[in-house]
């Protein structure tokens, strides 16, 4: 089964599986078979696979070279999702202490912003 990049666990398993890899970037030979791919620090013919078409290998190379700056952008997306969050359960607290104030308005005002910003991130429909 693959691992889910959409969470931390699925983060993690792909990282390790890409330390047990092939070290990259990795790069393409046209020429061997149809084309072959090899780790940048490998010796010439030591293939991480060969007989390969084309268009296969230009995506397992750009898959390969990108998924480190994926991975990365995908863990700062969920701690800023956390962060708003944080926040927007902090504007809950917020209106809960002003409503004891009766001041219903702001309020409804803290919960409203609460309930976009849990929209926008998906936590409310």
């Amino acid at each position: 089964m693959m691992p889910d990049p959409t969470t931390p666990e699925g983060r993690a398993e792909l990282r390790a599986l890409q330390d047990k890899a092939t070290a990259g970037p990795w790069e393409g030979v046209p020429g061997f078979g149809r084309t072959a791919i090899y780790g940048h620090d490998h010796d010439p013919g030591e293939f991480v696979a060969q007989r390969v078409g084309i268009p296969d290998t230009k995506l397992i190379i750009a898959a390969v070279n990108a998924l480190p700056a994926l991975l990365d952008a995908l863990d700062e997306a969920e701690a800023a999702i956390d962060s708003i969050r944080e926040y927007a359960q902090f504007l809950r607290w917020m209106a809960d202490d002003v409503r004891q104030l009766d001041a219903v308005y702001q309020a409804r005002v803290y919960d409203d912003i609460a309930t976009t910003l849990e929209r926008k991130i998906g936590d409310r429909t």
